[in-house]
């Protein structure tokens, strides 16, 4: 059923959510999962909203096809800019809605980036918050570096997998691959 799920969402979201730009590592091989647009931003405290809207700033998770890697990139296309790398999952928890505050979710992850307009990379920790209404769904993404860099942006999210979902279907597109199904 997952693995179902994870190819409908393959053939699907590209075409009818996200219509992104390609970038530099952003390729013809990259397979989207989750985008988070971008409405507000800060960079240490600083606010860096109007910065952000006017690259067309926006978050993404995607997937390889090739090494199956789960990734993410904070896309900067009218500066044809971006960071990049792979991801790792550290926790994640779900909250039920209480009172008047609807579900949400925040899922943590370490990420191996990557800068196209500088030299610079390294560790960062991810801390993607969801909260979940019931005619969109809102994100906040704070990017902490090992520079000592916070970076937080508000905005929507469109499309997306939960955590266990995306490391069922790379499970099994492993399996898939070993038999040679795909």
């Amino acid at each position: 059923m997952i693995m179902k799920t994870f190819l409908k969402n393959l053939i699907l979201l590209p075409t009818l959510l996200f219509g992104i730009t390609i970038n530099a590592q952003l390729n013809s091989k990259s397979i989207p999962i989750m985008k988070f647009t971008i409405e507000s931003g800060q960079n240490n405290l600083q606010d860096v909203t109007d910065d952000l809207i006017s690259v067309d700033a926006y978050l993404i998770f995607y997937m390889e096809e090739g090494p199956n890697e789960f990734n993410f990139a904070n896309v900067w296309p009218k500066a044809e800019s971006q960071s990049y790398g792979t991801v790792e999952f550290i926790s994640s928890k779900v909250y039920p809605a209480k009172g008047d505050f609807p579900s949400h979710s925040v899922n943590n992850y370490y990420w191996n980036y990557n800068n196209t307009y500088d030299d610079n990379k390294g560790l960062a920790i991810l801390r993607v918050v969801k909260i979940f209404l019931e005619d969109k769904t809102l994100g906040l993404v704070e990017i902490t570096t090992d520079k000592g860099a916070v970076l937080t942006y508000f905005g929507k999210v469109l499309g997306g997998m939960t955590s266990a979902e995306i490391e069922d279907a790379i499970n099994g597109m492993d399996e898939e691959l070993k038999k040679g199904s795909l």
